[in-house]
């Protein structure tokens, strides 16, 4: 144990250490590793394999060089890292798990994964408070413990039982119901859309709005419209054209398609004569009579007006 972290009056922060043997509170660094460091753990030779230390308000883990068995968080350790909750430090047979962290004290649970018989029992407690702030803290001296009275470490084996970590709670049988459909509900949709059949679609304007009027399952992907095998119809529309339909058979032994051309709805041509009564022609076609509004297919067109021309009667009025 570090004498001088028990006895400082002044002492700033401490690392509270939880082991096999019991728990104990140590200074601002400590070293774990064989024979030797302050926290002996198994499967490393003698002497420190890290050290835990206080940089700059952090709480560090601090390799020494050639640490091969030295791991955190799964990936070898090779160089300081900073330690936070929940973070794994492996050295050697055992695991070093944080448990909490601030800036004035350091939690640490060190798990043996083998049997160590090179650790020593706690013979004495130190009590700590640390739902404290960051103001100094003094540790004082625990008394050894008496002759014939329980050691040290199962007076805090025991505390630990009281105080103990809640039970993990059992998964409820609705949890277990609802991941159950959904794996289900999961397998069912992969075995459908393995079933499905792509439709190449060919249709101009390529912005057409596709559908598949009285199909159930159906989506568009990539130009191509999935379906299952059987007939179906595929609709194209656009705003400003006439809408189009083909009908498709899809089975495992073709490749189907289909083929849209939409046309272009007719345009609105309206003429003005100043009032000279003319009949009006498309493309050598009559169409009908302006002055007015006529109706038009879209595209270049040629368009003719004739009108009767004024009568005897008129033309002696205009001379007038």
């Amino acid at each position: 144990m570090n004498d001088a972290a028990l006895s400082k009056p002044g002492a700033y922060a401490q690392i509270r250490v939880t082991e096999p043997a019991g728990e104990r509170t140590l200074g601002a660094s400590l070293s774990l590793g064989g024979e030797g460091a302050d926290v002996v753990v198994p499967g490393v030779p003698p002497g420190t394999a890290v050290t835990i230390e206080r940089r700059e308000g952090e709480w560090v883990a601090v390799p020494t060089e050639g640490g091969s068995f030295l791991r955190f968080d799964g990936r070898p350790l090779a160089s300081a890292r900073e330690l936070h909750k929940d973070d794994v430090v492996s050295v050697g047979d055992a695991q070093v798990v944080i448990t909490d962290d601030s800036r004035t004290r350091l939690r640490i649970d060190v798990q043996h994964l083998v049997g160590n018989a090179t650790i020593a029992p706690v013979i004495t407690v130190v009590a700590v408070d640390f739902e404290v702030g960051d103001e100094d803290i003094e540790i004082p001296r625990a008394a050894a413990s008496v002759p014939g009275s329980r050691p040290a470490a199962a007076l805090l084996t025991a505390e630990r039982g009281r105080i103990g970590y809640a039970a993990r709670k059992p998964i409820s049988k609705k949890t277990i119901a609802v991941v159950s459909a959904a794996v289900v509900l999961l397998v069912a949709v992969t075995g459908l859309i393995s079933l499905l059949r792509p439709i190449e679609v060919d249709v101009q304007p390529a912005d057409s709005r596709l559908t598949t009027p009285g199909t159930v399952v159906a989506f568009n992907s990539g130009g191509s419209i999935y379906v299952l095998s059987g007939n179906h119809v595929v609709h194209a529309e656009r705003e400003g054209y006439y809408p189009a339909q083909v009908d498709v058979h899809v089975d495992d032994k073709s490749d189907p398609s289909a083929r849209l051309r939409l046309g272009k709805l007719p345009g609105k041509l309206r003429i003005d004569t100043n009032g000279v009564a003319a009949t009006v022609s498309i493309d050598g076609v009559d169409v009908g009579k302006a002055p007015g509004d006529l109706e038009a297919a879209a595209g270049p067109r040629t368009i003719a007006l004739r009108a009767s021309p004024p009568s005897l009667a008129t033309c002696r009025k205009c001379w007038r």
